[in-house]
């Protein structure tokens, strides 16, 4: 692993239900760019602080390979204390594209460049426990989810909702890469059934008055 350390929590960079929902202006020119030069067919897509919390190093080898590097492309939308230690990690990768921090008004357009989000997280009880807050996120922006939680509530939704698949190394990682680079079918189906698992659990016209509900009964 390649930063086996104990996770650092941070706060996401969007509300996953709806709390800072900003109109979009024009894209800003990277994320135009970002449109016109994409030559691969699959495009991944990581939004978040860069820090301890995950582990990079099955990408890096994954998408190394020869059968993967010129198919697939991975943007990485953050800053942190690894940024250093990611730039030296991918110093060879032409097909990963750090753009730095995207202001929230330009999150639309950065989901809209991407046919799956990775969230690549270490191994930790924390999040097997719960859903984290990026894969609610993914989810709202109909975006396919590939993750290295193997184990807990969200390996759990994709039983129930078709919306996502786990890697266990860089090996299966690469397998997964390669099925989803040339099954557009099947992304499309999972870019649905993410949108579906989303406002059928997610969405704040159902957690608004659950919690309402909850908060009224302890009180009473």
């Amino acid at each position: 692993s390649l930063f086996p350390a104990k996770p650092s929590f941070m706060f996401p960079l969007t509300s996953a239900y709806g709390l800072s929902d900003l109109s979009a202006p024009s894209p800003t020119p990277l994320i135009s760019s970002l449109q016109q030069s994409n030559q691969h067919s699959l495009t991944l897509l990581f939004i978040g602080s860069l820090t301890n919390s995950f582990d990079f190093q099955p990408l890096a080898e994954a998408l190394s390979s020869p059968h993967i590097s010129t198919q697939v492309r991975l943007l990485i939308a953050g800053d942190g204390p690894v940024r250093t230690l990611l730039n030296d990690c991918f110093r060879y990768h032409e097909n990963v594209i750090f753009t730095d921090w995207i202001p929230p008004n330009q999150l639309t357009y950065l989901y809209s460049l991407a046919d799956i989000c990775v969230l690549p997280y270490i191994i930790h009880d924390d999040f097997s426990m719960s859903y984290p807050n990026k894969s609610i996120d993914a989810l709202k922006n109909s975006k396919p989810i590939l993750t290295s939680i193997s184990q807990g509530s969200l390996p759990d939704l994709f039983v129930r909702y078709p919306c996502g698949l786990s890697y266990s190394s860089p090996c299966d990682l690469e397998s997964k890469l390669l099925f989803l680079s040339t099954n557009r079918k099947s992304l499309k189906l999972m870019s649905h059934s993410a949108r579906a698992a989303y406002e059928e659990i997610f969405s704040s016209e159902l957690i608004y008055p659950a919690f309402y509900n909850h908060i009224t009964q302890l009180s009473s």
